[in-house]
């Protein structure tokens, strides 16, 4: 997990010094982005806007409505979403053709108690079905410490009906 981290935190970095510029000087920089990435970036904002003298204005979300929002117009400096939404909006006319990084990846994991069966989820079908049969599902995202009521906040609890 750190490995990432270093590797996204390096990317932002190099990706916010080269926008520097005596010509750019005191500007700002608007960054979209999936809000799962919020606690590293405002760090590395800090640590640009320190530098650089240039501000950064963030609009997070997630990749569909980032993407939704560019689609309908909006625009950025800097947009960091899944690769897919990327290619859309390339065919669509609305982001610069070109290399597109890959800057981080999101994995996920399924586990069951270790006297408990293996569970088939070898097709979309199965692993729905897998899902559907369970007692309790237990959903765990990052949540910023100081932003713990965000909209994609702490782990959940639910249990199905």
């Amino acid at each position: 997990m750190k490995r990432p981290l270093c590797a996204l935190t390096a990317v932002c970095a190099i990706g916010l010094m080269t926008f520097q510029s005596p010509a750019r000087a005191q500007e700002k920089v608007k960054v979209m982005s999936d809000g799962p990435l919020r606690p590293a970036f405002e760090r590395i904002a800090e640590a640009f806007r320190r530098e650089s003298g240039n501000q950064v204005e963030f609009v997070f979300g997630t990749s569909p409505v980032v993407h939704k929002k560019v689609a309908d117009g909006e625009t950025a400096d800097v947009l960091i979403i899944q690769p897919n939404f990327v290619a859309e909006l390339v065919k669509a006319g609305k982001v610069v053709p070109g290399e597109h990084p890959l800057v981080g990846r999101v994995g996920f994991g399924l586990a069951v108690r270790a006297d408990a069966p293996a569970r088939d989820i070898s097709t979309t079908e199965a692993f729905k079905q897998t899902l559907l049969d369970v007692d309790s599902l237990i959903f765990i995202r990052s949540v910023p410490v100081d932003d713990p009521e965000a909209d994609w906040a702490n782990g959940k609890v639910q249990t199905p009906s």
